[in-house]
């Protein structure tokens, strides 16, 4: 975060120089976003389209904000913009499975992640969300395969293995008891610097501690956690923490006050 300010007048330098440079363009919605300064964000990459509509790097871009303001429509919207414009990019591809898991509708996401993976078979967080998709789904052995065979040797204790596992423990016999042993590992694991206070917090949430939950959820927005909102949007959260009263507190904090409003007028 330190070095935000300075990326940002990079930035704009850019921009003066070359108005229309499409990288210029991009880094100018960019950096605001990364900064949590959301209205500033959305205005440049309405801006990028505007310039670029049919450019499929503009729609992924801005479908990506569009996770961040936790509207997973206009998530899938862009991304489907996007993949059509570039077919053969496997990162749309996996955008449009994660947009399509976050409004609940596994069984489309699943084979969008496959298609994914057909056009990049090494993307990690693909395969770590079709993990996340196939134990949802019931099909445990087939998540606990991408497990052992794919995620340890390339991310080890990371968010991706993490998250990964998070999903077969709440396929558990005693699912609380294993997403809580497995949260604990998690604290450790974002101590070294391996997983991120939002995930830390979802395991939490998932294993019904919503007060701990809650807790690494304002760590998270603290530290400008960059996975919180993909962390928590739509289904991914449970229902009953999406109640909680402690919840909608949190996204009444101030640090989420101008996260709402830009979310609220798009």
């Amino acid at each position: 975060r330190d070095v935000l300010p300075a990326a940002q007048d990079e930035a704009a330098t850019a921009l003066r120089l070359e108005p229309e440079l499409f990288d210029a363009m991009l880094a100018n919605a960019q950096v605001p976003e990364i900064s949590w300064n959301w209205s500033r964000a959305n205005r440049g990459y309405k801006q990028l389209l505007a310039r670029y509509p049919h450019n499929a790097d503009a729609h992924h871009f801005y479908g990506y904000l569009m996770m961040n303001l936790h509207l997973p429509e206009r998530w899938l919207d862009e991304h489907r913009q996007a993949a059509a414009l570039d077919p053969l990019s496997a990162l749309d591809r996996e955008n449009i499975a994660e947009a399509l898991h976050a409004l609940g509708r596994n069984d489309e996401a699943i084979m969008e992640y496959q298609r994914a993976l057909t056009l990049d078979p090494d993307l990690v967080f693909t395969l770590a969300q079709l993990c996340v998709s196939y134990a949802e789904r019931g099909s445990v052995e087939d998540a606990k395969k991408i497990l052992s065979d794919r995620l340890i040797a390339v991310d080890g204790e990371g968010n991706y293995s993490t998250r990964c596992q998070a999903a077969i423990a709440g396929r558990a016999p005693d699912p609380n008891k294993a997403l809580r042993a497995l949260a604990q590992k998690a604290e450790r694991a974002n101590q070294a610097g391996k997983v991120s206070e939002s995930l830390v917090g979802l395991i939490y949430a998932q294993a019904g501690d919503f007060a701990v939950a809650l807790e690494w959820f304002r760590r998270a927005t603290a530290v400008h956690d960059s996975r919180f909102f993909q962390n928590t949007i739509g289904n991914v959260l449970p229902a009953a923490l999406i109640a909680d009263p402690r919840w909608k507190a949190l996204l009444n904090d101030a640090a989420l006050q101008e996260w709402k409003q830009t979310r609220s007028m798009i």
